[in-house]
């Protein structure tokens, strides 16, 4: 499976740096990994750097995609992913 995600803008209000949020995708159920999580980058507006997380089918999140380990994110500062990542199914 290869992943691309786009940017996202924070429309909401200002997101904590020690509080995750659920970004809108959900990997469908043929496309994630069996039992491993999977990790990738992104870049948070202030040339800052963040996680994010993809869970796998064992977890009780299972195909959310997760902002964590980030810098406190303003409304209307962008979260730009790396530019693909990649896992076996």
């Amino acid at each position: 499976m290869h992943l691309r995600l786009g940017s996202f803008q924070r429309t909401g209000g200002t997101l904590s740096a020690s509080s995750e949020s659920r970004l809108p995708v959900l990997i469908p159920s043929d496309y994630r990994h069996p039992t491993r999580d999977q990790y990738a980058l992104a870049y948070c507006t202030g040339v800052e750097v963040a996680r994010i997380i993809i869970y796998s089918a064992a977890s009780p999140q299972a195909g959310q995609v997760v902002l964590a380990n980030h810098p406190t994110i303003a409304t209307g500062g962008f979260v730009l992913p790396q530019s693909g990542t990649s896992w076996v199914v």
